[in-house]
């Protein structure tokens, strides 16, 4: 094992400090910004019962002199890991009657403008299609065509669980949630400021903490580091890790990939690629989506390996912290 060079012991120092300090930041502010979360998703729940039992999707409130607006909104989930599995699972859970429908063969014979290929291909992106979910957020703006009714002005719809009624209640919990979201974003703020010169000084010294370390233990890529600092002796672990990943697939790649390999498949197996309920059929029987499973499933590995890439990053663990006696 190599001695660390003046260059390296100087990256060491700087990295571990630096390090240690953004460790120091997340830890500190982050049971507060949980709270914080919490609450705001609270409130978003409430509102978004009380909007429902006023059947509105927006509500003007007054918060501070400030008219804001209280609504609902839309948002898409995240499509999630689209696997073999998941697609073929997407078709084969229809029903007959289900997939002819989606097919567009409902009315019998066959399909006019579109392939069989084409139509499941059609199918299967409906069925992967990110689906939505409502939410509450309070906005300075009023939404597009929005003109306020008797309901939402109407303080004495009541709901008395608590003993207010809509009005109050409402306004009450948007105060709390503009509260804490407005918290929390100036934590975020304040915490980023806080980390970019430790994040800066990290980076910098990396690549030379990585070289020295392949010096050192050219086997383990560890190193166990003692410093001392402000009255204190840190002793630190550090390691190089190989990271090997693959971007996510997409499912525009995903559907890509499906086409395919039910061209190749259904001419294999001497299917018509005209839509058919005959033919559509064939294409959901059992043993040809599990042989279809597979084949997607070896088309996603390669795909994988194709745009794998190796990431090495260094690590870094506290052991424990030791006062100096003066």
């Amino acid at each position: 094992m190599k001695m660390a060079s003046s260059l390296a012991q100087s990256a060491i120092m700087d990295f571990c400090v630096a390090t240690r300090e953004l460790k120091r930041i997340a830890s500190g502010s982050a049971q507060q910004r949980r709270e914080m979360r919490e609450s705001v998703t609270m409130c978003k729940d409430l509102l978004h019962r009380e909007l429902g039992a006023l059947n509105v999707e927006c509500i003007p409130v007054k918060l501070e002199d400030e008219t804001v607006y209280v609504r609902l909104v839309k948002r898409k989930r995240s499509v999630g890991k689209i696997t073999a599995s998941r697609m073929v699972d997407a078709l084969g859970d229809q029903d007959e009657r289900t997939l002819v429908k989606l097919l567009g063969l409902s009315g019998g014979g066959a399909g006019k403008d579109r392939t069989l290929d084409d139509a499941f291909v059609d199918v299967l992106t409906q069925l992967m299609l990110p689906t939505t979910t409502e939410s509450v957020e309070i906005s300075k703006v009023a939404p597009r065509g929005f003109v306020p009714t008797a309901t939402h002005v109407n303080v004495n719809v009541p709901t008395l669980r608590d003993g207010l009624n809509a009005s109050s209640r409402i306004t009450e919990v948007a105060a709390v949630m503009a509260r804490e979201s407005e918290a929390i974003s100036s934590l975020r703020k304040k915490d980023t400021l806080a980390r970019q010169p430790f994040e800066k000084t990290r980076k910098s010294a990396e690549p030379n903490v990585s070289t020295h370390l392949k010096d050192y233990d050219p086997v383990h890529l560890t190193q166990q580091v003692k410093l001392q600092q402000g009255g204190k002796e840190w002793t630190y672990y550090l390691r190089q890790r190989e990271k090997t990943s693959s971007p996510p697939l997409t499912l525009k790649n995903a559907i890509r990939i499906f086409r395919t390999e039910l061209s190749l498949l259904r001419a294999r197996n001497r299917i018509s690629n005209t839509l058919t309920i005959q033919e559509a059929l064939r294409i959901r029987h059992p043993e040809f989506l599990s042989a279809l499973q597979r084949c997607i499933q070896l088309a996603i590995e390669k795909a994988e390996e194709d745009r794998r890439k190796t990431v090495a990053t260094v690590t870094m663990g506290e052991f424990n912290r030791i006062e100096l006696r003066k």
